[in-house]
């Protein structure tokens, strides 16, 4: 077997020990408690050591042998063995004294990988490099680990990997004695951040397993950090930017002095003569031919007011730890943040000129934002295309999210709670649109670049999620 360097043993800066009767509490962030109970003199010794900075797992034995003369030794390392598992430890490799690459498990259940040192590396196509406040790391959606590049010419080893590697050619390339590069590839291995080649120079993981094969690098990045399990940032509702800055309000400031006040519905006579629920899901389906005669602004108006009108506003309560406004509308929202704004462009509506607008949700009303000009009349085209129909959509919709009112309370995920609201909305759009038998259509594709564009708004602060299209529809 070849040698390898060993590796120091800590927490990460984040644990927590508490006391609990008799008993122990270790706490790492983002998962769950170890309970250790009457911790014997060893136990306590190896742990204040990997809290101090850490030792080689052989050190950490010989200091908690030294604490407990009766200690067991095969004991010592079952449980050194048992905070691997549980994902709570950081393995740092040490080259001349300093500190070269430290793995950081994120996630349990975490074991070190098994290396034939015959085979080939390659960096996985999912292994990305990213700045954080702790210096350069590099992560994997993979794996449960993300290892910081302690020293700079810990790159330029990570660089030699972009092409296939043996465990000498990449010791000879990098100037890394062997055993360190053992003990470098075996870290990466662990944060399944390299895969292995067979003979016939194909990724083992990537290349011949169908599934990963189908999987691109963005998606498995979004999928695996807007879920739990392989990760250990912050998550949900964390309220993380609370005291620090403030929540942006639940309405926006008026965008246009040039407003269209809607007529709202006579609840009473659609009650009357609305069809059945159960009919409206069943007839739902895209309409991708406008009818012969446009939408008007009367039926324009009442679907807002069933879609995304703002029934109820709630202001912050710092008692009740309501940090941010809540709102109410038809369809709902996480945490009743209610964060889409929704933009028409509009071509063709009885009694409504054409341009773009901006839905007032709390007034019921639509503020004129502009003539169509080249970037409005740039988005009805590419919905044309997008829906293959042979004229533009009465009105495009445009689902417009303001992004720090949902990214202020929700962390990891706020992104991906901001689609799923997109869905919701998409569903009461077709629902409400079939009731008032208009024809609708939600599209898969639009360009954001051209959204600010045509709006002037920040492309971070506020733009495009989702795109939908109403039209009138012969009756």
């Amino acid at each position: 077997m070849l040698p390898r360097y060993p590796y120091t043993l800590s927490f990460k800066s984040t644990a927590k020990l508490e006391e609990d009767d008799s008993a122990l509490l270790l706490c790492v962030p983002e998962r769950s408690r170890l309970r250790i109970a009457a911790p014997t003199p060893s136990i306590r010794t190896l742990l204040e050591h990997l809290f101090a900075g850490g030792m080689t797992d052989d050190q950490l034995c010989e200091a908690a042998m030294h604490a407990d003369k009766n200690a067991d030794p095969a004991k010592i390392y079952f449980f050194l063995e048992k905070l691997a598992a549980y994902g709570m430890l950081c393995y740092t490799l040490n080259l001349e004294g300093k500190p070269f690459a430290t793995l950081q498990v994120v996630a349990s259940p975490f074991k070190l990988a098994d290396l034939d040192w015959e085979e080939s590396y390659q960096l996985s196509r999912f292994a990305y490099l990213r700045r954080t406040e702790d210096g350069m790391i590099m992560e994997c959606p993979l794996g449960k680990a993300v290892m910081l590049l302690n020293d700079p010419t810990a790159l330029s080893a990570i660089n030699h990997l972009t092409k296939s590697c043996t465990l000498e050619s990449l010791s000879d390339q990098s100037g890394l004695e062997p055993g360190a590069a053992a003990s470098f590839l075996l870290l990466l291995a662990s944060g399944q951040m390299i895969d292995a080649q067979n003979p016939s120079g194909n990724l083992l993981t990537e290349q011949e397993n169908t599934t990963m094969r189908q999987w691109e690098f963005h998606d498995l990045l979004f999928h695996s950090r807007s879920r739990l399990g392989r990760h250990d940032y912050g998550f949900g509702p964390t309220s993380r930017f609370l005291g620090i800055l403030p929540p942006l309000p639940a309405v926006k400031e008026p965008m246009s002095g040039r407003r269209i006040k809607l007529q709202e519905p006579n609840l009473e006579k659609r009650q009357h003569d609305s069809i059945n629920f159960f009919t409206v899901v069943e007839e739902r389906k895209s309409v991708r031919v406008s009818g012969g005669t446009p939408i008007t602004v009367a039926q324009l108006g009442e679907f807002l007011y069933w879609v995304a009108r703002f029934k109820q506003i709630y202001p912050v309560d710092m008692e009740q730890k309501a940090f941010y406004e809540n709102c109410v509308r038809p369809c709902p929202s996480a945490g009743a943040v209610h964060e889409i704004e929704l933009y028409l462009t509009v071509s063709n509506c009885s009694e409504l000129e054409p341009g773009l607008y901006h839905y007032a949700s709390l007034s019921h009303e639509l503020e004129w934002l502009s003539e169509l000009k080249e970037p409005q009349k740039a988005m009805l085209e590419d919905a044309r295309l997008c829906s293959y129909m042979t004229s533009p959509p009465d009105v495009l919709i445009t689902l417009a999210a303001r992004f720090q009112r949902l990214s202020w309370q929700y962390a990891s995920m706020a992104y991906a709670t901001m689609l799923r609201n997109a869905g919701v909305m998409y569903q009461q759009m077709y629902l409400v649109a079939t009731a008032l038998k208009l024809a609708p259509c939600a599209l898969g594709r639009g360009n954001s670049d051209l959204f600010a564009e045509a709006t002037g708004l920040d492309y971070c602060v506020e733009n495009s999620i989702g795109e939908f299209m109403i039209s009138g529809q012969n009756h």
